[in-house]
């Protein structure tokens, strides 16, 4: 028998049996994100589709409402707003924009 064989193949048997496998699932960020939102969505639907409110939420009154809406409506203005002056800053032509400089 060789000792010398023997006795490497024992070594690479206990390196072998001390290698510890992580298993990790493959998730696409971008499909986990989607998964998020679309829990979040059927939960926001679960406590704003009835009549009565869940989870101890409290009843707004129409004048709440109305003062949200418009609160709303006033932000997406100004988002509106600001993103058209920033699609207007990239359609100008670099002539433009030099011109500017």
């Amino acid at each position: 028998i060789n000792f010398e064989e023997t006795l490497g193949t024992l070594r690479y048997a206990d390196r072998a049996k001390q290698i510890k496998n992580k298993p990790k699932v493959n998730v696409d960020p971008t499909e986990a994100l989607i998964q998020q939102l679309k829990a979040e969505n059927e939960r926001l639907k679960a406590q704003f589709g009835g009549d009565a409110p869940q989870g101890g939420g409290a009843v707004m009154t129409d004048e709440e409402k109305e003062a949200m809406k418009k609160q709303l409506e006033e932000e997406m203005a100004a988002k509106m707003a600001e993103n058209e002056k920033m699609l207007a800053e990239m359609n100008k032509s670099w002539e433009e924009k030099l011109k500017e400089a």
